[in-house]
């Protein structure tokens, strides 16, 4: 299942990476899921309450509950987004001692201020770890949300099978 958000929303947490760097930036994704994509039509940057933000992040958990309250029925946390400045986007072992599964991770890897590349993964399990997920970065940021799929469920492991396994790398 690709993730899809606008070059707005993407151009939001580049700035967010670009504003924090040298320190990791982060930041929660929210969206619904239709037409069998994860559309995120909303990036909310949160506060990095990490002890050590030049190697990791930690959402504030105040943070994450306003934007629990701000957000509407139709719409529900997808996953989080955050920067690797001077590395790869990909999983850390970090970020996996911190991984959901079925949440959705959206990596910035960026070098003295400018974008060097992104992906995104979700976490699946123990077994599997992560899966790089293929990132939509074109589509309109809806407004309305009249005409969803009344598909509300969550990322299932089946929606994983034919997608590209990783391992975590060291940081």
């Amino acid at each position: 299942m690709p993730v899809s958000i606008s070059k707005v929303n993407l151009e939001r947490i580049y700035n967010h990476a670009r504003k924090t760097y040298p320190e990791e930036c982060c930041g929660l994704l929210v969206g619904n899921l239709r037409d069998d994509k994860i559309v995120t039509t909303m990036v909310f940057e949160m506060r990095n309450s990490s002890l050590n933000k030049r190697i990791t992040y930690k959402i504030d958990p105040q943070n994450y509950l306003q934007v629990l309250k701000k957000i509407n029925t139709k719409d529900k946390i997808l996953g989080c987004y955050h920067s690797h400045p001077n590395l790869p986007p990909k999983p850390s072992f970090i970020d996996l001692s911190g991984a959901l599964p079925g949440f959705t991770y959206l990596i910035v890897s960026l070098d003295e201020k400018e974008i060097t590349d992104t992906k995104c993964w979700t976490y699946i399990d123990a077994d599997v770890e992560f899966v790089e997920k293929e990132l939509l970065k074109n589509h309109k940021n809806p407004i309305n949300h009249l005409g969803l799929s009344n598909s509300r469920r969550s990322p299932e492991l089946s929606d994983f099978r034919d997608a590209k396994k990783t391992k975590p790398i060291l940081s």
